[in-house]
């Protein structure tokens, strides 16, 4: 079993994320500290920091184990797709836990 295809990986990697994501879209909403646009590491509470670090890893986690699994099984559209546009690296990486993504048979083994 490769590691996008684990269920138990796909749940670490959108747990690791989607604190960070919540914080962003909470903190944007209502926190003056994001009236430029930008939030940088001197405006950033001593918990935010860390929870941008594991959300950002999360994605660059699942980026790779997607990108590596998609290209070896075949499926390079969704390569791309995951590799343009990083969101749809976390649709990838369920749809794989889920079994939608099997290695194709070659006639010959079968």
């Amino acid at each position: 079993m490769k590691i996008a295809e684990s269920k138990k990986f796909a749940m670490a990697v959108t747990l690791a994320f989607a604190p960070a994501l919540l914080l962003a879209v909470v903190s944007s909403s209502i926190d003056q500290r994001w009236a430029d646009g930008v939030l940088t590491g001197d405006e950033m509470y001593g918990y935010e920091i860390p929870v941008f670090v594991l959300g950002i890893g999360a994605i660059f986690a699942n980026l790779v184990a997607v990108l590596g699994h998609a290209f070896s099984t075949g499926n390079k559209g969704w390569g791309l797709l995951s590799l343009l546009f990083w969101p749809f690296s976390f649709v990838y990486v369920w749809m794989s836990a889920t079994g939608k993504f099997k290695e194709k048979v070659s006639p010959s083994a079968a």
